[in-house]
């Protein structure tokens, strides 16, 4: 826990310095956490973290260096390749990063031209009251009593390996709250749309991760009144900003189309480099 929250804390630097062009916002790094043994890395200069590299089994890295510290790419690069499982590797960029790319690319890492994601982003004013349908509540999770239903329906809405455990891991985990994790619950008591939000207090910047519908609820509007219940959550919580970061595919348009409805507004791409080994 400890570690992990000196990741986060290389993260909100780069918000301060550079927002909204970051790789990740803390939440997203609470959220990898779930599962037991991530493969992570972290790089000090006196101490503080300077950069980081995030290994998701097999061969895909996300990664994040302090400005002016570009040298440091490389070395991550090193240790993702040497530490890296199968014949194909992938490495995430937004767009922007130039320097990330070059080194990409030099080391004979192309582009793929398959999924990416938007990074979107609105200011938390002229904000819509959630109403979900008639027969409906939305409201926050209950901490570890909530755990079950919150899992069943978060394995129902994707291909997940979310469990009991990890959930209450989750729990247990900076920035998580309660009040920020929105669930809609459907007449029977079970859950039929869910937006887990995480609120970066020191820069006033919270995310939506995960978002999701049960299948059997969908088309009913609840992912749209749960997310305007979560954004105004956010807000009464002091946010300012929040930001959620969609697949933008044409193979996968129904999160982008939802979160365009809702005011947000796209301020960058992150793509996916590929090689083989």
């Amino acid at each position: 826990m400890e570690e992990l929250r000196e990741l986060q804390g290389l993260v909100q630097e780069a918000w301060r310095l550079r927002a909204p062009f970051v790789e990740a916002h803390v939440g997203d790094l609470a959220w990898w956490s779930r599962e037991p043994a991530p493969t992570a890395r972290s790089w000090r200069d006196e101490g503080r973290v300077v950069a980081w590299g995030w290994l998701t089994p097999p061969a895909e890295l996300a990664l994040l260096v302090a400005p002016q510290r570009e040298e440091l790419i490389a070395e991550i690069l090193d240790w993702f390749e040497r530490e890296a499982v199968g014949n194909e590797q992938e490495v995430w960029s937004l767009e922007s990063d130039e320097a990330r790319i070059a080194e990409l690319e030099r080391r004979g890492y192309r582009r793929d031209g398959g999924p990416f994601f938007v990074h979107l982003a609105r200011p938390l004013t002229d904000l819509p009251e959630g109403k979900p349908p008639v027969g409906s509540v939305l409201r926050p999770l209950r901490g570890l009593s909530d755990v079950p239903a919150r899992v069943v329906i978060q394995r129902a809405a994707f291909v997940s390996t979310m469990t009991e455990e990890k959930y209450g891991h989750l729990l247990q985990t900076w920035p998580y709250r309660p009040e920020l994790d929105l669930v809609a619950e459907a007449p029977d008591g079970s859950f039929a749309s869910f937006c887990t939000t995480w609120l970066d207090d020191e820069i006033g910047v919270g995310e939506l991760e995960p978002v999701g519908t049960h299948p059997d609820h969908e088309r009913r509007g609840l992912a749209r009144a749960t997310c305007l219940a979560a954004l105004n959550a956010l807000r009464e919580h002091g946010a300012h900003t929040a930001v959620v970061y969609a697949r933008g595919d044409d193979a996968y348009p129904a999160p982008l189309k939802l979160y365009t409805s809702l005011g947000f507004e796209p301020v960058g791409r992150q793509v996916r480099f590929v090689r083989s080994r």
